[in-house]
């Protein structure tokens, strides 16, 4: 998708921008704009068969693989929930996540990227920008997040956050049942959780930065850990 535009809007249900209940590719770079609203949720590039009480589904992994770059601005609101990006099984950037990444909920929870498999990303410049009423994450996995070429800031004054994640009740920038690795931080990120506990970077087993940590983390919160992590995920 290169240069166009996709714009939904649903004000009774669900919105979905590019949605498939088998797995999604896309060989090149996403440099286009998509925005999506949806009054009960909204997702940009979603893989999944949550959302039919169809029996006859064929099994698939339903992985999203994005073979190129993400340079455009890719944006979700909804009064229910919000994800940018969710995929039941993988979720893979080859290149660099260059572009803006968007979530708001003014009545649920916002996301950037949702993986119930892996999440791998080439490297990150870009923005993920997270405002949710009940809970904000940006980058989550129930297996691994690999950003492999780091994350990095090319504004040296760190104004502009690669990760600017706000939630009512919890709040995550970078999370995973198994392991998170990173190839270096050498860029910037906000958490903030106005009534609960708010976490920059989790892992439950393996949490691994392979290069400098030389950027900028400020985290914020508001109460006490929740006593069920599994409910952040899928």
């Amino acid at each position: 998708m290169s240069g166009g535009s996709i714009a939904v809007t649903n004000a009774d249900g669900n919105a979905l921008g590019i949605g498939s209940m088998s797995g999604i590719t896309l060989n090149g770079n996403l440099d286009g704009d998509i925005r999506v609203e949806g009054s009960e949720f909204a997702s940009a590039v979603v893989a999944t068969d949550s959302f039919t009480d169809q029996d006859d589904i064929p099994d698939a992994d339903r992985n999203i693989l994005i073979d190129g770059n993400i340079d455009g601005l890719i944006s979700v609101a909804s009064e229910g929930d919000a994800t940018v990006m969710m995929a039941d099984g993988s979720l893979t950037v080859t290149g660099d996540l260059g572009g803006n990444l968007a979530a708001s909920s003014s009545g649920g929870s916002a996301s950037g990227m949702v993986a119930g498999g892996p999440v791998s990303i080439g490297s990150m410049s870009g923005e993920v920008e997270v405002s949710g009423a009940i809970e904000g994450l940006g980058i989550v996995s129930e297996d691994a997040v690999i950003i492999s070429g780091g994350i990095i800031d090319g504004d040296a004054n760190y104004e502009t956050l690669n990760f600017d994640i706000s939630g009512g009740q919890f709040a995550a920038g970078i999370g995973a049942d198994n392991r998170v690795e990173i190839g270096g931080f050498d860029g910037s990120m906000n958490v903030e959780s106005s009534s609960g506990p708010a976490v920059g970077m989790f892992s439950f087993r393996e949490l691994e930065l392979d290069g400098n940590l030389t950027g900028s983390v400020s985290v914020t919160g508001g109460g006490r850990c929740c006593s069920n992590w599994s409910r952040l995920f899928l």
